[in-house]
């Protein structure tokens, strides 16, 4: 898998990496390029224009349902965590949040138990795409 945003070198680098994987022989069959950061859904035309005119020639897969920048990105990014290990996270954030009776140890605890659980349904639904198209998954739970 190779993301890709919108950014045009890194679509340019994208299509570079994808050459190097071709050049080793990897079948384009399993080179799934994914647009990644995208700010609107509908901005995919344009935005990954270049990607879309490499992918016509046949030498990668190109994941038809991009990633949509919101909000959890940048709670996440803050976290420096994997969305995958905050999915596994095995915590009772919403035990720990009852628990506390510090006030801003309560709201942290309860932030992380909204990530938790944003972050569980996003690793199902991304494993569940990532074997719709062939790709083995580790289990989320």
């Amino acid at each position: 898998m190779v993301p890709t945003t919108p950014d045009r070198k890194q679509q340019i680098d994208t299509i570079r990496t994808v050459r190097e994987l071709r050049e080793r022989e990897v079948p384009a069959d399993k080179i799934i390029v994914v647009a990644n950061n995208l700010y609107y859904l509908d901005s995919s035309e344009r935005d990954l224009a270049h990607i879309r005119t490499a992918a016509r020639t046949g030498e990668f897969y190109f994941a038809r349902v991009p990633i949509v920048r919101d909000a959890l990105f940048s709670v996440v990014e803050r976290l420096s965590e994997s969305i995958f290990d905050l999915a596994k996270e095995s915590a009772d954030c919403r035990a720990l949040t009852l628990a506390e009776t510090d006030m801003d140890e309560r709201k942290a605890y309860a932030a992380r138990f909204n990530i938790n659980g944003a972050a569980k349904t996003v690793a199902e639904n991304l494993a569940q795409d990532w074997q719709s198209i062939g790709l083995f998954v580790e289990a989320t739970a």
